[in-house]
């Protein structure tokens, strides 16, 4: 509200006045959004690592440096975004890194949304396991001598949608076929 007090009316000023006048609620509000805002721009571009821990606490130290007195809430956040970084460190030390940020999320698995279509799956989806497995011809006949064709088939026409491409190339054959 800061940011454009000025240029609000006196009348709706007076009702708003009451939080200027709480300089501890405002200091711990600023301090929490502010230290949120510092973790949201480090792993949403970096993800959970050890280089990125590195710099979250630079910046969250460099931020605290500058205030002239740091909130309990802002302490408690702090305290509870380091026990964050410590539970996952196993995790991200062995692996690099680790991806979470809801934008990644989305980006990825964003063309699969339901808006409110079909409650159903693609065919499509159920291969987002597969991205990351190497497929060789060992892979395929050990997996298909686990399923068979016709197993696989019947699953997929009772729990896999079409994509809009295949129902267009189904409609416009039926098209042909009765014209």
């Amino acid at each position: 509200m800061d940011t454009y007090w000025e240029q609000l009316p006196d009348k709706v000023r007076r009702p708003l006045l009451f939080y200027r006048r709480q300089p501890a609620l405002l200091r711990r509000l600023t301090q929490v959004r502010d230290l949120v805002d510092i973790t949201a721009k480090i792993l949403k571009s970096a993800g959970l690592s050890t280089a990125s821990h590195r710099r979250w606490q630079q910046q969250v130290q460099s931020y605290v440096n500058q205030q002239e007195v740091v909130s309990h809430a802002a302490r408690k956040f702090i305290k509870r975004l380091e026990a964050y970084f410590a539970a996952h460190a196993p995790k991200y030390e062995a692996h690099g890194r680790l991806l979470c940020c809801s934008d990644i999320i989305e980006s990825t698995f964003g063309r699969y949304k339901n808006k409110g279509g079909m409650k159903a799956i693609s065919a499509d989806v159920l291969s987002i396991a597969l991205y990351n497995q190497p497929i060789s011809i060992n892979y395929v006949t050990e997996a298909l001598g686990k399923v068979s064709e016709p197993k696989v088939r019947a699953w997929e026409e009772k729990n896999v949608c079409h994509n809009f491409l295949g129902l267009r190339r189904r409609l416009e054959q039926e098209l042909n076929n009765t014209g």
